[in-house]
């Protein structure tokens, strides 16, 4: 088990809660890690609640590897890369849709009804047939998380 603790925060101020945060130590965003890691590229996590939310807003980290080049062992004159470590961005669900509605985006607040949806499009398939699990409606609360 690799061990990728949180280092860097910006803002740090309300995210105190995530410094030092091993992210390899939740499922969701550890299988994240080990794609964008094995692939190179970002991987995105399935829905989550963020450690530093003091509500049930939903969330989702995107991961990034950073590698540096090294000389190769046994060939000096080849460049090898080295996993320096990982960027990654944190999203709050209900902060983006909210963040779209105001700037006139994909979604627009006279447009917020019951027809709009956030989705996590997992494996799960709920009884009514859909796939995935709800995780921002209007409806909810007045446009808050479902859960």
């Amino acid at each position: 088990h690799a061990f990728y603790p949180v280092m860097f925060l910006n803002p740090l101020e309300g995210n105190e809660a995530a410094l030092l945060l091993d992210l390899s130590s939740n499922p969701a965003r550890n299988a994240s890690i080990s794609k964008a890691i094995l692939s190179s590229d970002f991987s995105t996590t399935s829905r989550l609640l963020l450690v530093q939310e003091n509500s049930s807003q939903f969330g989702f980290i995107t991961f990034y590897p950073v590698y540096h080049t090294v000389p190769c062992s046994g060939n000096p004159l080849s460049e090898c890369r080295e996993l320096h470590g990982l960027a990654n961005a944190v999203f709050r669900v209900t902060d983006l849709v909210e963040e779209a509605a105001r700037s006139g985006g994909a979604v627009r607040e006279d447009e917020m009804d019951s027809d709009v949806f956030v989705l996590d499009l997992g494996d799960k398939v709920n009884a009514d047939g859909y796939v995935g699990s709800p995780i921002f409606s209007p409806d909810a609360e007045g446009g808050r998380p479902c859960g």
